[in-house]
């Protein structure tokens, strides 16, 4: 039998191949520790084999990944000591695959729980990335003629590696919340377009780049 060392470090092999799209491979490391993790009675443990194996389940579109994610919700919801980053990734990752079988109301609901824990612990580039996914979800459940918009400043944020803190400070921008910068040249290459968020990405990671104490 595998210690608790050996085994995080499987799931965490697991993790890293379905960050690789290999999905099976991460189920096959996984099946072949699910008794010794069982054995071990870590509650910790299992919740984090539960979440490893839930996602992997999403990954390879299971239908029975919804129940797997609940089952790693209860696990760590009911963990003797509370782990809120383990929470926030499971509410995050189970309000990702929600949103990829169509159940975008029940995904904002799961991506709010994971905002409330990545702002509480503060985590911003956390909170970022969520955020990003919760406007996302409101725009595609109100059918919102913003969202070809968000698709181009995605694609744009993609184009040139921007983070989504970057992303989240330029929809701000673009929604009129905060004061834009060159409003002239980049209303003049188009507003909305791929290439209007490139030049406002560029310029939202130089302001944030001068705002960095030397």
């Amino acid at each position: 039998m595998k210690d608790e060392r050996q085994l995080r470090h499987v799931i965490d092999l697991a993790r890293g191949e379905i960050n690789q799209q290999r999905a099976p491979l991460a189920r096959r490391y996984l099946d072949e520790i699910n008794r010794d993790v069982e054995e071990c009675r870590d509650p910790l443990l299992s919740a984090e084999y539960q979440l490893a194996y839930a996602e992997a389940l999403a990954a390879t579109n299971d239908p029975s990944s919804e129940n797997e994610f609940q089952d790693a919700l209860d696990k760590i919801s009911n963990l003797p000591d509370r782990d809120p980053l383990l929470e926030m990734r499971c509410q995050e990752h189970f309000a990702r695959h929600l949103r990829r079988i169509g159940r975008r109301c029940d995904a904002l609901k799961h991506c709010e729980s994971a905002k409330k824990l990545a702002v509480e612990s503060r985590l911003f580039r956390d909170s970022a990335r969520i955020q990003m996914l919760h406007i996302l979800l409101t725009l595609e459940i109100d059918k919102s003629p913003q969202l070809p918009a968000l698709q181009n400043l995605k694609q744009a944020a993609r184009d040139g590696d921007f983070t989504p803190q970057e992303q989240l400070a330029a929809w701000m921008q673009y929604c009129g919340e905060t004061v834009v910068k060159e409003q002239g040249l980049m209303f003049a290459r188009g507003r909305g377009t791929v290439e209007y968020f490139r030049v406002l990405l560029k310029s939202v990671r130089e302001e944030q780049r001068d705002g960095i104490p030397n």
